[in-house]
């Protein structure tokens, strides 16, 4: 589904079936990715340790997890604390806002 909406915006996607395929995404890119978005419960590799991974790979990475277990998020890692957390369910809109807010940030759009 976020395949689907981010594309209908115009945005390119490149999805990763797990953490080991995003890393080996950012590492044949070209160019580093502008946003990762990744769920919090993964198999393997958790999207907080994946989160961790690739910004240090690509420190100016902006990053929106989503969750449908966190009731709220004072549990938060601090070295995570400019993490973006988007709860499920949510609606495309939402995630649309999202990721604007979290690319118009660092400049990637106009």
């Amino acid at each position: 589904m976020v395949d689907i909406v981010l594309k209908e915006q115009g945005w390119p996607v490149k999805l990763a079936d797990g953490a080991d395929a995003a890393l080996a995404i950012t590492a044949a890119a070209a160019t580093p990715p502008a946003l990762l978005i990744c769920d919090i419960m993964m198999p393997k590799t958790d999207g907080l340790e994946l989160t961790r991974q690739m910004l240090a790979r690509v420190p100016s990475l902006n990053v929106i997890l989503i969750s449908g277990h966190l009731a709220d998020s004072a549990w938060w890692p601090a070295d995570l604390g400019r993490i973006r957390l988007l709860k499920k369910p949510f609606l495309n809109a939402e995630l649309v806002a999202a990721v604007k807010e979290a690319i118009e940030s660092q400049g990637a759009i106009a």
